[in-house]
């Protein structure tokens, strides 16, 4: 009763129309969602009741998280029109829901919800055996397969783009997935080419990850009881956190031999494990962060190759299992603690991404330092040069002009692989924080194996730093010519994980800086923006560089202004804020959150236009003719979606390296050096382990 109370009396409707309560005591049977509400809150009909069926009203739009989860009498539910947003693990552990009902455009056969963005956001499993996701579904939500008892095989018909790790749990009778990035003995499934992202529950005693696969995903094999023997192929590099965690009757591990990264508590449980193979001659980064990962006992051993006990000993998270490792010997690895390359005939070797269609032609050269003659012949450069560029193209306007861009990868084979030893072929380094670099005249000699020098001032250059860290660095040159952002840019990105994170750097330095040549939109330095540094940004506002970022907060005068006059961009965050190239007074942004300032969330308008004029200034040359209503009329489809509130931001990436030359001063400086260097790297590098420090070397 009382203010809050809905007309019926049954429950609690705050302010914002929230269904915040409903009466215990009427839970049985049906239950009829008051009038009024907008919004059920999370958890409100959580855990164990009576419930058999939920009529959700006209007005109501949102279901919040866990609303009705592990309700397991609860048969059907009755949407209304209205409803357009499914929160997580909404109907989880529901095992006898078996249908949806109603005229909402988010069902799907009745067995399956699939909201407006693709996302498949609940299913109803009653007596399911076999389920076929929705061709429309190119996203798995958080909580969708749940608990549901009878469940033996998924067919994925559409092309999935993404899922949560616990999408689909407790299925302990799942054996099979079908369908598109199914692998090939149907037990594992497959995202962007090479990243294995689940593996069922059912899995044969011994079993062997099928080739193909580079990256493996968290969680994937955790709680697995029924495997006693798993084999990872040597290809894979990256294997996520609790990635084998559970897997009680585990007895024999082997793991790659091109390993660099394992996810902490990988092994948390495991008590069963007698026998771990890591044929990695370099231990990998392992963290094991809790006393529960530790699985050592009477009966382990830890088997590394030959010569490599001391690294193992002294690396962190190896270092618990010191008193398990057993030098072992691989015939086919090398016995020391860092790989060397000695076929250096990939070196050099140019690969055509794609060629454009229309246009003269822009160009984006990809290339890898750290990576050894091995990565070259299992897939993995390859791998990571495709992944960059897909990642390029996903982003805006790069996605929607794809046909004007040639990309090309160059194969750089380092000495040595990775950064244990020095050996670099492109000099690259890691400085404070996430700032790196590398040796900008190396990279353009092999830039200049895939395009000749008249093309070098408008190409984009990046370079993947073969490392598990997180960072990035570009080096723009000047420009003397132009009102499009002219001037080489050159990109420095370790890997990461090749998720997201990485994504997000990968944008935001060789798009945001390489290529548009935008301006930092962070602002952590107090105080007024010093003279020097507007004058940093005033010399080059000529030649099209910094256009979202400003040095007035007049909405009348600002570089952006049209778009705060236009109506058709009342949505999109956009104004006058204070706060950006590094600096928190004196200097202007367009929004709260960009790609360039969170590193996250794409880039806002004015970047959006200076990245669509520069491809068509270079695409079209003087022919083209600019027009703010043809770029509006591209723009509709980012003006989609309102401006998001997230907080999210990664640590920030530092300051870009603003050259004050072109490309050529630096290449002609540099370039006979260079070139002796190029021919000097080829020689295959030897590790010499001896004892007297003064004549250790790299022969």
């Amino acid at each position: 009763y009382g203010k809050w109370a809905s007309a019926d009396g049954t429950g609690i409707i705050l302010a914002d129309g929230t269904l915040a309560a409903y009466a215990p005591g009427l839970i049985h049977g049906t239950v009829v969602i008051p009038e009024g509400a907008v919004a059920l809150a999370d958890n409100l009909f959580e855990r164990d009741s009576d419930l058999r069926e939920v009529v959700l009203p006209e007005g109501l739009t949102k279901i919040g998280d866990y609303a009705f989860w592990h309700q397991p009498y609860l048969e059907q539910v009755t949407l209304s029109s209205t409803v357009s947003e499914v929160g997580r693990h909404v109907f989880g552990y529901c095992t006898a829901l078996a249908r949806f009902l109603g005229a909402n455009s988010m069902i799907r056969g009745e067995r399956s919800l699939v909201d407006a963005k693709g996302a498949l956001v609940a299913v109803a499993g009653a007596g399911l055996t076999d389920y076929t996701v929705p061709p429309e579904a190119s996203v798995i939500g958080s909580g969708v397969l749940v608990g549901l008892e009878q469940l033996q095989s998924i067919t994925f018909t559409g092309v999935l783009q993404n899922l949560f790790s616990d999408s689909i749990s407790d299925c302990r009778k799942l054996e099979f997935f079908y369908g598109t990035g199914a692998t090939e003995d149907h037990h594992g499934l497959v995202l962007f080419d090479d990243y294995l992202v689940m593996a069922t529950p059912v899995l044969p005693r011994e079993y062997t990850v099928p080739d193909g696969v580079r990256r493996i995903f968290w969680s994937v094999f955790m709680d697995n009881t029924g495997t006693e023997q798993l084999v990872i192929p040597d290809a894979v590099y990256y294997i996520g956190n609790y990635c084998f965690s559970g897997m009680s009757n585990l007895r024999t591990l082997q793991l790659p031999a091109s390993l660099q990264e394992l996810g902490a508590q990988a092994f948390r449980y495991c008590r069963k494990l007698e026998h771990m193979y890591v044929r990695s001659t370099v231990p990998p980064t392992y963290t094991q962060e809790t006393e529960s990962s530790f699985i050592g006992h009477s009966g382990l051993a830890v088997h590394v190759p030959e010569g490599t006990e001391m690294y193992y000993k002294s690396a962190t998270g190896w270092a618990d299992y010191a008193r398990y490792l057993q030098p072992t010997a691989y015939e086919d690895l090398p016995a020391t603690g860092v790989y060397h390359s000695t076929d250096f005939s990939w070196d050099g070797v140019v690969s055509v991404l794609q060629t454009a269609t229309e246009g003269a032609g822009i160009n984006v050269v990809l290339m890898g330092d750290a990576f050894s003659d091995r990565q070259m012949a299992n897939g993995v450069y390859d791998s990571v040069m495709k992944h960059m560029a897909e990642t390029l193209f996903q982003e805006e306007p790069f996605a929607s002009y794809r046909k004007l861009f040639n990309v090309y990868a160059v194969y750089v084979v380092s000495p040595s692989e990775g950064y244990g030893d020095k050996g670099q072929a492109l000099g690259t380094w890691f400085g404070e924080d996430t700032e790196v670099g590398g040796d900008d005249s190396a990279c353009m000699a092999y830039a200049l194996k895939a395009i000749p020098q008249d093309a070098m001032d408008n190409a984009l250059l990046v370079v993947a730093m073969n490392s598990a860290r997180f960072g990035g660095t570009c080096s723009m040159y000047a420009a003397t010519h132009g009102d499009y952002g002219a001037g080489m840019g050159l990109a420095y990105l370790p890997i990461y994980h090749l998720d997201s994170d990485f994504d997000n750097a990968l944008c935001h330095e060789a798009i945001g800086h390489g290529f548009a040549k935008l301006a930092d939109e962070y602002a952590s330095l107090e105080g007024e923006i010093p003279a020097a540094k507007k004058k940093e940004i005033t010399d080059r506002v000529p030649y099209g560089w910094w256009k979202n970022v400003d040095l007035t907060g007049s909405a009348q005068e600002v570089k952006w202004s049209a778009f705060l006059q236009d109506a058709r961009y009342q949505n999109s965050g956009l104004g006058c804020f204070e706060g950006a190239y590094d600096y928190k007074k004196g200097v202007w942004r367009p929004t709260e959150q960009s790609l360039m300032r969170y590193t996250f969330g794409g880039f806002n308008a004015p970047s959006r236009l200076a990245i669509w004029y520069k491809l068509h200034r270079l695409a079209y040359g003087t022919s083209w003719k600019y027009n703010y209503e043809d770029f509006v009329t591209y723009d509709a489809v980012n003006r989609k979606n309102t401006q998001s509130t997230s907080s999210r931001a990664l640590t920030p990436l530092p300051a870009p390296r603003v050259l004050p030359t072109g490309w050529k001063q630096v290449w002609t400086k540099e370039g006979g050096r260079r070139q002796h260097r190029e021919q000097q790297h080829r020689q295959p590098a030897h590790y010499v382990p001896v004892a007297d420090e003064e004549t250790a070397s790299l022969q």
